[in-house]
């Protein structure tokens, strides 16, 4: 089984993973298929061994089989930007887990899995072989580039990324409408896109910020929405640092931990922040002026 991921630095649109799997027995057949890097390939001939990878011919031959997991903007930003923060990393390693108990489920003799790698590959592949100790794991950097079972999982997840931005329904009925207003040239979602600049600039609501496609907790949209949209002031500071689109960063970026629900929160009517944190918030003057305070029991 082979895991990889499309979409993971881009401001606009979802990230996608693709998992796809076959016999052991099957590797050498899968060579001859010629399955690469999705980001070598051309978009021709993506979308040409997209449709042999879901062919019945292929599906015979090699017994191949393949899974896309669609994660959109708002679950992203949702996740990102809640307390305590579910940073990418993590949504990314649960995902990847999540298409390893659905193959498992669907009754698959699965021995061996191959993940392209999100944070550390060292200790990525530790936690995974914690979780499944009968399966033998390697998690890799550019695994896409080694190994074709997750050249194919990557191609497949490129081309659904793709097909969902081409053919992008958004949220707010209104935008779908012809006339909308709206742009549909979304470029490639990258913030450093000229296209997707050009997007998000023209895009944005001084109230409701961006439509569905876009990312919030992506610091290009953040920082749009500080200079163009209605102020909003928080109890509470972010010190998180965004994720940005740079591959090698990205792959070098340890595991975060989560933050504790304790770190948000002081002593009862102290307006301070987490125990320990020797910062002070100041309190928005809805919950001062009414005299709200921070309870952690009840009797």
């Amino acid at each position: 089984m082979g895991i990889d991921e499309a979409g993971r630095g881009p401001a606009l649109g979802p990230m996608v993973y693709g998992a796809a799997y076959c016999p052991v027995a099957k590797k050498d057949a899968l060579k001859k298929m010629k399955f690469d890097d999705s980001k070598a390939l051309t978009a021709e001939t993506r979308e040409r061994m997209y449709a042999e990878i879901g062919s019945e011919e292929v599906r015979e031959r090699l017994g191949l089989g393949f899974k896309i997991h669609s994660l959109s903007p708002e679950e992203l930003s949702g996740k990102m930007l809640r307390v305590p923060k579910y940073n990418l990393n993590t949504i990314s390693h649960d995902t990847a887990i999540g298409l390893i108990r659905w193959v498992l489920a669907q009754g698959v003799n699965l021995q061996e899995v191959f993940v392209d790698t999100v944070g550390s590959p060292t200790k990525y592949e530790a936690h995974l072989s914690r979780l499944f100790p009968q399966l033998k794991i390697a998690v890799r950097k550019k695994a896409d580039a080694l190994y074709p079972i997750v050249s194919a999982a990557s191609i497949c997840a490129k081309v659904a990324r793709d097909l969902i931005v081409e053919n992008w329904v958004f949220a707010e009925p209104a935008l779908n409408a012809e006339g909308s207003g709206v742009s549909r040239v979304f470029g490639s979602g990258y913030p450093g896109d000229p296209n997707t600049k050009k997007w998000l600039a023209g895009s944005i609501d001084p109230v409701f910020g961006f439509p569905s496609i876009a990312r919030f907790s992506w610091a290009p949209c953040r920082k749009l929405l500080e200079a163009k949209a209605a102020p909003v002031s928080y109890p509470f500071v972010d010190s998180d640092s965004d994720d940005d689109d740079d591959d090698d960063e990205l792959a070098a970026m340890e595991e975060e931990e989560q933050t504790s629900l304790s770190e948000f929160f002081g002593a009862a009517g102290s307006g301070s922040g987490g125990a320990g944190s020797g910062k002070r918030f100041k309190r928005a003057p809805y919950f001062r002026d009414r005299q709200l305070v921070y309870i952690d029991a009840f009797n």
